[in-house]
């Protein structure tokens, strides 16, 4: 007496082997289906944090070209140079709050959120003061370097706020290579899993 597989006829046996072939490739292609969306996913975050942190950057140097054209009007007054220089204030006002804005719409968290909502109203107050600087050294350039004391103090509130963004940006990116790197180490044991 032979045992019930045994007995079975070849189309039989051919059928149920094409059927558990059938269900490994499906479950194959379904957990690698589910890999390459979560690294979709991933790589999505990644850049996310990547352009933030890109804007960062960008924020500091903005911040910082900002001062620099303040000094250029009090050194030169009115002037061409003058003009030149509180049109490239102008400018770099705009792109500071417009990266640090950049940040914030980045969708990176409560953490980068918070931290950008803390800084943009002491960029503003910044810029503000940049403004009111300037303005005021092409009528009365004496009376402009007396206030320079005050907006430097402006100044170094502002470098003392804008690491908070620097460090939830960071945080975060760390974050995200951390999920990458499990999900990528999650992905290797499914594949080593089905693959047996």
């Amino acid at each position: 007496m032979g045992s019930m597989w045994s007995n079975r006829r070849l189309g039989v046996k051919l059928a149920v082997l094409v059927v558990i072939a059938t269900l490994v490739v499906g479950i194959t292609a379904l957990s690698g289906v589910r890999d390459l969306r979560t690294a979709g996913e991933g790589g999505e975050h990644l850049v996310a944090t990547s352009e933030a942190t890109r804007a960062t950057v960008n924020a500091h140097a903005m911040a910082d070209a900002l001062r620099a054209d303040v000094l250029a009007t009090l050194v030169t007054g009115a002037g061409d140079d003058y003009d030149a220089a509180v049109a490239d204030a102008e400018a770099h006002a705009a792109l500071f709050i417009t990266e640090l804005e950049a940040v914030g719409a980045a969708g990176l968290g409560p953490e980068v959120d918070d931290a950008v909502a803390q800084v943009l109203p002491e960029a503003q107050s910044f810029a503000a003061s940049a403004d009111s600087i300037m303005t005021v050294a092409g009528r009365e350039l004496p009376t402009a370097r007396r206030q320079y004391t005050r907006f430097k103090a402006d100044y170094q509130l502002l470098q003392n706020t804008l690491p908070l963004v620097d460090d939830a940006v960071a945080a975060r990116a760390r974050q995200v290579r951390d999920e990458v790197r499990a999900q990528q180490a999650a992905a290797l044991l499914r594949a080593a899993v089905v693959s047996l």
